[in-house]
């Protein structure tokens, strides 16, 4: 069954330099990477994330039953993130919604539109300057995307209109891409 909510089109699989449609691997090679990705997201990332949550006062002084708690939790909310389709989504801000649709194809073009702009963007809670004043990536982005009517993408083509042109794109080849896993 076509998820309705799947939002892969225009989708690439990339490590470094190399790209590759999904809609060109066979599809037993795609079940072995999902496979492979289920195993890594609910094993090495829950186990990743023990590591760091057992340096914390509540983790250090955790013992066998509160960790086991804890994993179960923790490998819970990972798999409710991989069943709702969050998996992967950036949130804008802290406690904000996911960011779905029309929003995410903007914020991608804008993310896009600043990293060619102004190099690497800063990460967590770091900043860069822009005409004097101090900016987070996520109010780099955010400033992008409030200012998308204007910003120029290309010459004569602004986020915005980028951004459109982008989620038709997407939505034209979205079926295509549903066909496959039907």
């Amino acid at each position: 069954m076509a998820n309705e909510n799947a939002d892969t089109a225009n989708k690439m699989l990339k490590w470094n330099d190399i790209k590759v449609s999904p809609v060109d691997v066979p599809a037993v090679s795609l079940m072995a990477l999902a496979q492979r990705g289920f195993t890594h997201v609910l094993g090495n990332e829950v186990a990743a994330a023990l590591t760091a949550w057992r340096k914390t006062e509540e983790g250090k002084g955790a013992d066998d039953a509160a960790i086991e708690a804890w994993v179960k939790d923790r490998r819970q909310a990972k798999l409710d993130q991989i069943m709702k389709g969050e998996l992967g989504v950036r949130r804008a801000g802290t406690g904000g919604a996911r960011v779905t649709g029309f929003d995410a194809v903007l914020r991608r073009v804008a993310t896009e539109w600043l990293t060619a702009k102004l190099g690497k963007l800063p990460t967590g809670d770091k900043t860069v300057s822009v005409k004097g004043k101090e900016f987070t990536r996520d109010e780099l982005i955010a400033t992008a995307v409030a200012k998308a009517d204007v910003m120029q993408f290309a010459p004569g083509v602004t986020l915005r209109a980028e951004a459109e042109r982008r989620n038709q794109v997407e939505k034209a080849t979205e079926a295509s891409a549903d066909e496959l896993f039907a």
